[in-house]
């Protein structure tokens, strides 16, 4: 299971559905107040966007490999969810679902 915290220690974690194994993923400055977290379970990335830091990003499901895919667009001013259609690793094609206020 995965979740956002918006808290004075922002961060994305992850544990066992029994709520064991808890790990913190990515924290501070790589996050402000996450939203729309969305897991691509076939490459295994975890992506999610920031509405403080108007982008949008994504780590391994084990933190690793933070990559910034969007940040500070002029179309995009609040990122608050983010959907996976389909993810090329090879040519690293994006298809994004992306709701912005």
């Amino acid at each position: 299971m995965f979740w956002s915290d918006w808290s004075d220690n922002p961060s994305i974690t992850r544990s066992y559905m029994d709520g064991s194994h808890i790990r913190t993923l990515v924290s501070r400055p790589h996050v402000h107040w996450p939203n729309g977290l969305a897991i691509d379970d076939l490459h295994e990335r975890l992506f999610w966007t920031d509405g403080r830091l108007h982008g949008v990003f994504s780590v391994d499901l084990y933190g690793n490999n933070f990559q910034m895919l969007i940040q500070q667009a002029l179309w995009l001013p609040h990122p608050y969810s983010v959907a996976v259609y389909k993810v090329s690793i090879g040519h690293l094609s994006l298809y994004l679902s992306l709701c912005a206020f």
